[in-house]
């Protein structure tokens, strides 16, 4: 017998990213890492804006204007209607289009972030410096958005 939470939980895929997605990652791959998790949990239009906006900005830190580029593909190319394997929401097994996140959705998110940020950790302490580059950039990613989200809770209660 499966218990309901596993059945729930399964269509959360878990977290993967390739970087930057059909283009070259030059010395700005740590940014499209974190854009590819923020596309991966997936959320509202506002969500999806900003993290659009965050990719622009830590791109144009390291190459001026080319963030505008990156930005400009990501708005035409990344929403949840085209498909493409990193579109908007891509972790989540159906199809979805931008849509707040419930609680039991930001449950599933948070468990297969812990998965990643320990399968990393381990990599990470067999020598993968990749691996450890990633555990802390996701890591930081997640903390951040959790703090989003747990404001926005407040103010809704």
């Amino acid at each position: 017998i499966t218990s309901c939470a596993a059945q729930e939980d399964s269509s959360l895929r878990p977290f993967k990213s390739d970087g930057c997605s059909m283009s070259p990652d030059l010395n700005f791959g740590d940014c499209c890492v974190v854009h590819d998790y923020e596309y991966w949990r997936g959320g509202t239009k506002q969500e999806r804006l900003e993290a659009d906006q965050n990719l622009r900005s830590c791109v144009n830190t390291e190459r001026r204007g080319l963030g505008d580029i990156y930005y400009t593909a990501t708005r035409l190319f990344g929403s949840s209607r085209l498909p493409k394997p990193f579109h908007w929401g891509f972790g989540w097994s159906d199809r979805r289009t931008v849509s707040p996140l419930s609680s039991d959705e930001l449950d599933d998110i948070r468990k297969h972030t812990l998965d990643y940020l320990e399968e990393q950790r381990l990599k990470c302490e067999d020598g993968d410096e990749e691996a450890c580059v990633n555990q802390s950039l996701v890591g930081q990613a997640y903390l951040r958005l959790s703090r989003i989200h747990s404001g926005a809770h407040a103010a809704d209660q």
